[in-house]
């Protein structure tokens, strides 16, 4: 009869009366209970006396355990209750930790052994590291470790939600890891670490040899089979991902310029009703105050869950349809005529779309947190925020497949190579515009293909990003005034913050409080955005699947007109620049002023001013 076949039979005959069978249970229970209880308190006195006490609550009790098969579960949450107690009647009172006392209330015979394997350095390292953990993230990470439980099982266990669950999970793996970082140990050695944690509070031979965690168990995901699994490697995030996607996810098919580009888009669309109930919208910040955001749709209905239906990271944009993975030139934009919303969108955005769009009054805006956001949007079932939270850790954004899938891509040169140059020639009523400038389509191209911009109005005006500042000039240098970085690309694409250019153009003119009016053509292939104020109007023509703008018209009062054709070379080839695909010299950016509606401005003959 195996050990657990034999406490089963304990707590039957114990639940009838049997006092015998109580006290084999009450002492068989006592050494499981207190390697468990060792390692989430870390301090021999207190785990004595939780287990002491839990045993006793444990012969009181156990007429009230509905199932024998649960009964390490029920026992454990004694104990954990107990822990909850103890820290909320007197505080984190400090008296003998697990390293002070050397083990010796649990120490197996053997333990010395390892003990002595071990370098004392690291020993410390690893139990400092465990012990700064906060309580609830040490019980989560030694349940999921060492009990191997399913979030599932963790968040029951811990009386959470497994959404939870696993964010305090993902926090106990980032401290824990920062932890050894300190003490000269890189992330690799995680692994490694809670391993010889596992040894170190081992109360028996038979367990200590059973102390084993895979990486699987560490890999976090964030909802059920939300990450794809790829063997035993962790993925992390980098520029060569999705260009890896014939070797992670299926045949990697490149389709002809000639297919049609539009599924893709009509799918998702279809797929990101603001009322369903059925879908899950994850929306992740990564560090940095300015780094965009990344999209993840998830449908609940039967047959679809365990894999997104869209996904947009820092790579590229993706449409599952089926078994079939679209990669897509365009971020996703809704057929509805509705803009993209955000949880971090502030109020007074939020109310000018409202009105535009004859809507209610949304969800309270989350702050963004500099650190890593990350929010779940389940509609009518409410919204879950993770801040200080870094995706790298994990891998369910990373735009990984599994092998039964095929990965199609549909992007263009432009968009699979991740940036463009583009050139502009317009007027404005006499005046000649012409301009050059490089934005990069996604994220990840940002840091190597950072966005410029020379904008030359007649003979009079240069407009300038430098990628470091904003600057409006005379045609001879003369610099008339600094403005924000980025400022000129405020009313212009920027796909690598992750939205449709639409979008993008939409919500900058509701952020200037400017009304619009959305009209598509009937194939979706195009869109046009109409901006009205008094002093101009202006008429974005935006080419949907490409999600770069086609051209954009003004119109003044007096009924002068102008505007501005945008096209995107594969190379550009200035006056001085000799063909090299560089960015003007920048300086260190000073600040300054920001312009809103300068489009606006520039029509109305006020830029600058």
């Amino acid at each position: 009869m195996t050990k657990e076949e034999t406490i089963s039979r304990w707590v039957a005959q114990a639940r009838q009366g049997d006092k015998v069978a109580m006290n084999k249970l009450a002492e068989g229970m006592r050494s499981p209970l207190q390697e468990h209880v060792n390692r989430l308190t870390l301090d021999v006195d207190l785990t004595q006396e939780i287990v002491q006490d839990s045993l006793v609550k444990m012969v009181e009790q156990l007429h009230t355990l509905q199932r024998d098969d649960q009964f390490w579960p029920w026992l454990s949450k004694i104990a954990l209750n107990g822990m909850r107690r103890h820290y909320r009647d007197n505080g984190k009172h400090k008296t003998r930790s697990l390293d002070e006392a050397r083990m010796e209330q649990t120490s197996s015979p053997d333990h010395d052994v390892v003990a002595d394997a071990i370098a004392d350095e690291l020993r410390q390292i690893v139990l400092l590291a465990m012990r700064q953990l906060k309580p609830d993230q040490r019980t989560v990470l030694v349940l999921r470790c060492y009990e191997q439980l399913t979030f599932p099982q963790v968040a029951d266990r811990v009386g959470t939600s497994e959404f939870r669950a696993r964010a305090l999970f993902i926090q106990a793996k980032k401290a824990l890891g920062k932890r050894l970082a300190k003490g000269g140990y890189g992330k690799s050695s995680l692994l490694g670490a809670l391993v010889i944690f596992g040894k170190m509070t081992a109360t028996s031979e038979a367990s200590l040899v059973q102390v084993s965690i895979s990486t699987a168990t560490v890999e976090a995901g964030l909802l059920p089979g939300l990450v794809v699994a790829l063997g035993n490697k962790v993925a992390v995030l980098t520029v060569a991902t999705v260009a890896a996607a014939s070797t992670l996810g299926g045949a990697l098919l490149l389709s002809d310029d000639s297919a049609d580009p539009h599924p893709p888009m009509a799918y998702a669309q279809q797929s990101t009703g603001t009322a369903d109930g059925d879908l899950q919208h994850l929306y992740y910040y990564p560090p940095g105050s300015s780094n965009g955001v990344q999209l993840q749709i998830r449908s609940d209905r039967p047959g679809e869950a365990g894999l997104p239906i869209w996904l947009q990271n820092d790579h590229a944009n993706y449409a599952r349809q089926g078994d079939t993975v679209l990669i897509c030139n365009a971020h996703l934009w809704h057929r509805d005529g509705s803009v993209m919303r955000l949880p971090t969108d502030g109020a007074a955005l939020s109310a000018f779309l409202d009105r535009i769009e004859g809507r209610s009054g949304g969800s309270r805006p989350v702050r963004r947190d500099p650190r890593g956001l990350l929010v779940m949007d389940q509609g009518p079932r409410g919204r879950q925020v993770i801040p200080n939270y870094d995706v790298i850790d994990e891998s369910f954004f990373s735009g990984r497949w599994p092998s039964r899938l095929d990965v199609i891509d549909r992007r263009d040169a432009a968009h699979r190579r991740g940036w463009t140059f583009f050139s502009v020639e317009g007027n404005l009523g006499t005046e000649t515009i012409t301009g050059v400038g490089r934005i990069p389509l996604v994220q990840a191209k940002v840091a190597n293909f950072a966005p410029w911009m020379r904008l030359h109005i007649g003979r009079r005006l240069v407009i300038e990003e430098t990628g470091s500042t904003a600057r409006l000039k005379t045609s001879a240098g003369q610099v008339l005034k600094r403005y924000r970085r980025g400022t000129f690309f405020h009313g212009l694409m920027r796909p690598w913050e992750g939205l449709h250019t639409i979008d993008t153009v939409r919500r900058d003119a509701a952020q200037d409080k400017i009304p619009f009016v959305t009209e598509y053509e009937s194939d979706d292939s195009m869109a046009t955005v109409r901006l009205s104020t008094s002093a101009a109007e202006i008429v974005y023509r935006i080419h949907m699947d490409r999600d770069l703008i086609d051209e954009i018209r003004f119109l003044l009062p007096d009924g002068s007109e102008g505007g501005m054709d945008f096209s995107y070379p594969e190379h550009l080839h200035e006056p001085g620049n000799n063909g090299r695909d560089s960015s003007p010299a920048s300086r260190r950016s000073r600040g300054g002023d920001l312009a809103p509606a300068w489009l606006i401005s520039l029509v109305a003959g006020t830029l600058g001013e």
